[in-house]
Formats: structure tokens, sequence, C-alpha cells
């Protein structure tokens, strides 16, 4: 028996409208907007004061495991540190940027924002109730279609070519070409790789910037 007097806490309640959702029928639900999405949150106690950080991270996580054919189309690193931000220090985070990236980029910046983009590469610096979030995410989408052309162009055809001239033993050799599809995709995850290290360490220099 559920004691109806029983009191909850925020976690205990997060943990009940996660499972209630579960145990709903599989029907298509309509969408919530973030004004809908902070009432229910309200409506269920829990504090709403990081829901645009929350929404923040679930996009980022999505484009995170967004992938096209086996390989990953985005790369994103995150700081969050307590502070205030002002002209001098967005300036300095700015010169820092151009730096690391390698390229004057595009900028909007404010006295307490900074929306930077150039090379495939988006940084932004937001402050909100003294919280200082960073985000910095690089796109791999053009690179990977093009790696995919080239290896998938040219395997493919062969393929196909090769098994309906020599027959069963021709598949064999018309294998070789795919293999230029896994070298691909070896070469794309160590730029995957060097690229997360690179915007890790940019996203660690800006903190140290905006925190001094």
């Amino acid at each position: 028996m559920i004691d109806a007097g029983r009191r909850y806490n925020q976690r205990e309640v997060a943990r009940v409208l996660n499972r209630l959702g579960e145990l709903q029928p599989r029907t298509p639900n309509a969408p919530l907007t973030r004004n809908e999405l902070q009432s229910v949150a309200t409506e269920a106690g829990l504090d709403v004061s990081q829901l645009d950080t929350a929404l923040a991270t679930v996009d980022t996580d999505d484009k995170c495991r967004a992938h096209s054919l086996g390989l990953r189309l985005f790369v994103v690193a995150r700081r969050e540190l307590d502070g205030t931000l002002n002209q001098t220090k967005l300036e300095s985070a700015l010169g820092v940027i151009n730096r690391s990236v390698g390229v004057i980029g595009q900028h909007q910046l404010s006295e307490n924002e900074l929306s930077w983009f150039g090379h495939h590469v988006t940084v932004s610096v937001t402050v909100t109730d003294a919280r200082i979030s960073i985000q910095i995410e690089e796109r791999f989408r053009h690179t990977a279609q093009t790696r995919l052309a080239l290896a998938l162009g040219s395997g493919v055809p062969t393929v196909a070519a090769i098994g309906a001239i020599a027959g069963p033993a021709g598949w064999v050799l018309g294998l070789i070409p795919l293999g230029v599809y896994g070298l691909v995709r070896n070469r794309h995850r160590q730029h995957i790789y060097a690229t997360e290290s690179r915007l890790e360490q940019l996203a660690t220099t800006l903190a140290q910037r905006l925190a001094a």
C-alpha cells in the first residue's frame, strides 16, 4: 500500500516522473516548449534556475551522438564556473579563440556575452546568475560526407563491376576497395580525438582567463 501522506524529496520526484513517463502508453505526445517544461518542473517542485543549462546539455548531447554511417559529425567541449563577465575579459577571451582556432572569426560581443564563429567552430560564452557558461563545438558534417563519398563512391561500383565480370571470386577482390572505408573511418576517428583534445584545452584556457 502507498502511504498517501508520504512526502517525496526533489530527487525522488524526478525519479517518479521519469518512471511515470516510461509507464505511459507508447503513443505520440505533443512536444513541449521551454515555458511548458518550466511549468511542469515547477509544479513538480523542481528548481528551474538551471533549466536553460539542462536544455543546452540535452542539445549538446544529441549533437555529440550525431553520426553519418559511423562517422561523428560534432565535437563539443563545455565549462561552467562562478563569476561575472565584462568587456575586458571577453575581449581577452576573443583573442584566445582567434589564436587557438587559427583564424579571425566573425563575432558578436556585448558586456556579458560573446558569440564567435569561424572555420567550422562555434564558441559561446554567457553568464546567468553569476554563473559563466562556455560551450565550444566543431562540426564535421562536410568532412564526413566528403570522406564517405570518396570511400563508398570508389568502393561500391568497383565491387559490383568485379562481381559481375569475374563471378564469386571477383567479389573477394572487390572487397579491397571497401577496406578504404575502414581506413577513412579510422582516420576520421583520429581527427575527432585530436579535435576533442584541442577544444578541451581551449575550454580550459578560456575558463582560466575568464576566472581571473
